[in-house]
């Protein structure tokens, strides 16, 4: 299975949302399997530990950092051992689809190189963005994203 996505870190000095950085993950499993399975992944990363894992080439999330089940929604198969330690990520997931079998895997996470290239024109790593470092120009389409994901967390803010 592989997927692609985008992550966003708020500034821990200006509370304000970073430019997006895109990453892909590739999960490699073995064992018995069928099935035909879509899955919606949300990591919610918590401690500067876990963001730190963001600035590396690749990280697995089963030898990474501490992984947790968020509170909704069907799971993805991760490590339980590190589900019941401290957690830097969160994990949130919507499956939908018929599977069964027994699986063995690992979910790498790297950075998109190539995608982040395309978006910004310019070679930028994941960690100038997730830090916001100064000097990268956000095209208009991730300027509309991030004040959409303001809007939501100002919405959400209001409904606590």
């Amino acid at each position: 299975r592989v997927g692609k996505g985008v992550v966003i870190a708020r500034s821990l000095k200006t509370g304000e949302w970073n430019p997006p950085a895109f990453i892909k993950f590739r999960q490699a499993s073995w064992g018995i399997q069928a099935g035909i399975q879509e899955a919606e992944l949300v990591l919610l990363v918590v401690t500067k530990k876990g963001l730190k894992q963001l600035f590396k080439r690749q990280f697995s999330l089963t030898e990474g950092p501490q992984l947790a089940i968020g509170p909704i929604g069907k799971t993805l198969d991760l490590n339980l051992d590190k589900l019941l330690s401290r957690n830097d990520i969160l994990a949130y997931s919507r499956i939908k689809g018929l599977f069964a079998g027994l699986s063995f895997e690992d979910t790498i996470i790297s950075s998109d190189k190539y995608t982040n290239y395309e978006y910004y024109q310019q070679v930028v790593s994941n960690r100038s963005l997730l830090i916001g470092e100064k000097g990268i120009k956000i095209p208009l389409s991730g300027q509309v994203f991030l004040k959409s994901v303001k809007r939501l967390e100002t919405q959400a803010g209001n409904k606590r």
